[in-house]
């Protein structure tokens, strides 16, 4: 089925990301983060994706933000997931 799909990409693009990014932000810094620096990051990213800046995959780089804003919530707002933080 396309959500499963969709999940799976979702979930091999935060996986990638954040295997990827360790060397540079290392300790799980994210963690010490807010739900709106998260959301601030994302937003940036998104601005920087539609404005063609090629520096780094600013969409997937979105996509983990939006990632760490819902463990930071709790989840999204329908209880679908966990707190992990």
């Amino acid at each position: 089925m396309i959500h499963e799909q969709l999940a799976k990409l979702a979930y091999d693009t935060v996986l990638k990301v954040m295997t990827d990014n360790e060397a540079i932000h290392p300790g799980n810094e994210w963690a010490k983060l807010n739900y709106i620096k998260h959301r601030e990051h994302a937003i940036n990213h998104l601005l920087d994706d539609i404005a063609g800046d090629k520096s780094e995959p600013h969409a997937e780089h979105a996509l983990v933000r939006i990632a760490m804003m819902l463990a930071k919530a709790g989840g999204d707002k329908h209880g679908n997931s966990q707190k992990l933080l």
